[in-house]
């Protein structure tokens, strides 16, 4: 059974020293690089410490040592390191990079680094671990931090490259093997909040025993106050979070008495939230760069974003690859809708950084019916005279008629003194009304207003009125 060991703390100070005592010369070196963001020191029951990141003796990276424990001030420091990046087709984060061991030597999370060809290498150690790895290739077996969970989960395996290792640093023979971070009995994980790693990796009775990434995990026997005598953690400065859609919405602003009678036009809306970098939409730096909206129809998806991309070019994941992606609205096509149903719409978001959030998800209520299209056309036509009586009819598109109600109102106009139909505001599907005494030709205004069970649309036209015809009497003349 694998038994955590209690570590010797009396070697601490030496095993920093001997990292570099011996200058690395001659170890293929993996050069460090802006990107890399994963530091501090790990330690092995069997080897002693672990190294991620040449910055423990060289902090400001120009390849001096600057840290007493390393050796000498000034001496040489090849740069190399661990770093987390961002897959850029399926956003998984995983571990890159190599970890240095004065006495293992390399510790690699490249599985291009792992003999070359790794799935025809000639130890044939690929092969031997293929069925404990459960994956096709062995570079699926590359060491991963699931950030979907609290804390986030490190699962995979790092390879010990003792074929790197010169036998200046190296016993006779080497050693090669893996390291397995997510073990039946352990497991490593990353605290979301100060971002350090947590738990015991195994790298086999053979190889470098239980790994510790940090002295403030409990294991059997361990000594109080462990962490004030040897304060070693391994860290990371990236923010192990995603970016979110929140506050999914219809906009409400678009008006439905648009004259049709298909689904009113409608936009799908939501609130970017980048917490991978505590970052907001405006923020120039880091920025939503594109989405994917789907909207289902019960457990049938009958609209994607995909299927609308602006320039037509999407990446493998259905992102599309244009400036589009970086509005948080989407209007859904209209004849993809129906009136009187409930949809289920969908929406994820990557940032520029080539981090996706999880799929948000919400509903959204079509009208039970189109709203009210209001027409009317009036007799006499044309430019009625002042004086004549104008009769309004109604030629409206309403879904259901018996819920309509019509309301009009007249800008101008005299009633006739003992006649009700004569009036400046009227109800009805048809009614009257008199111009009585304009002096001049002019236009009036004339609002029809539909009610029904949605709401009220309404139309406004304008009538030409003229003046009375002039009537003439003949008179004779006198003589």
């Amino acid at each position: 059974m694998m038994k955590k060991g209690k570590i010797k703390l009396k070697i601490v100070v030496a095993s920093i020293i001997a990292v570099f005592a011996f200058g690395l010369v001659g170890v293929r070196y993996v050069l460090s690089s802006p990107e890399q963001n994963v530091f501090g020191w790990a330690w092995t029951e069997t080897f002693g410490w672990l190294s991620f990141n040449s910055t423990n003796c060289d902090a400001d990276n120009n390849e001096l040592s600057d840290n007493p424990l390393c050796g000498p001030i000034g001496q040489t420091v090849k740069h190399y390191g661990v770093t987390i990046t961002v897959d850029p087709v399926t956003s998984d984060f995983k571990l890159s990079g190599d970890i240095w061991s004065d006495n293992v030597g390399w510790i690699s999370f490249n599985p291009d680094y792992w003999d070359g060809n790794i799935d025809d290498d000639p130890d044939n150690w690929c092969a031997t671990f293929q069925s404990i790895l459960g994956t096709a290739s062995c570079s699926q077996a590359q060491a991963t931090v699931n950030v979907d969970s609290d804390p986030a989960i490190v699962t995979g395996w790092a390879r010990v490259l003792a074929n790197d290792c010169p036998d200046a640093l190296c016993p006779a023979g080497g050693f090669d093997g893996w390291v397995h971070l997510n073990p039946t009995s352990g497991g490593v994980t990353i605290n979301k909040t100060d971002k350090q790693f947590d738990g015991w990796a195994w790298g086999g009775n053979i190889v470098t025993g239980w790994i510790s990434f940090n002295c403030r995990n409990p294991y059997t026997g361990k000594p109080a106050g462990l962490c004030l005598t040897s304060d070693y953690k391994v860290q990371t400065s990236m923010n192990l979070m995603r970016p979110e859609a929140i506050n999914l919405r219809v906009d409400s602003s678009v008006d439905p008495c648009d004259g049709n009678t298909t689904v009113p036009a409608m936009t799908l809306a939501w609130d970017y939230v980048d917490n991978s970098a505590n970052h907001t939409y405006d923020d120039p730096l880091v920025y939503q760069e594109t989405k994917v909206v789907e909207i289902y129809d019960g457990p049938t998806l009958i609209e994607s974003s995909r299927d609308h991309c602006t320039q037509g070019v999407i990446d493998p994941e259905g992102f599309c690859l244009d400036v589009s992606g970086r509005s948080s609205l989407y209007t859904p096509m209209e004849n993809e809708l129906q009136y009187n149903k409930t949809y289920t719409w969908k929406v994820i978001v990557r940032n520029n950084q080539g981090v996706k959030s999880a799929w948000s998800q919400s509903t959204f209520n079509t009208p039970v019916h189109y709203y009210p299209i209001p027409n009317f056309s009036y007799v006499p036509p044309g430019n009625p005279v002042a004086g004549d009586t104008v009769t309004f009819t109604d030629n409206s598109m309403v879904a259901v008629p018996a819920e309509a109600q019509y309301n009009w109102d007249f800008d101008y106009g005299d009633p006739a003194p003992d006649d009700p139909n004569f009036v400046s505001e009227a109800s009805g599907k048809i009614v009257n009304h008199i111009y009585n005494s304009p002096d001049s030709d002019d236009v009036y205004t004339v609002m029809l207003r539909v009610t029904d069970g949605l709401g009220t649309c309404e139309v406004t036209k304008d009538i030409n009125i003229l003046p009375p015809i002039t009537k003439w009497k003949e008179i004779k003349p006198k003589i």
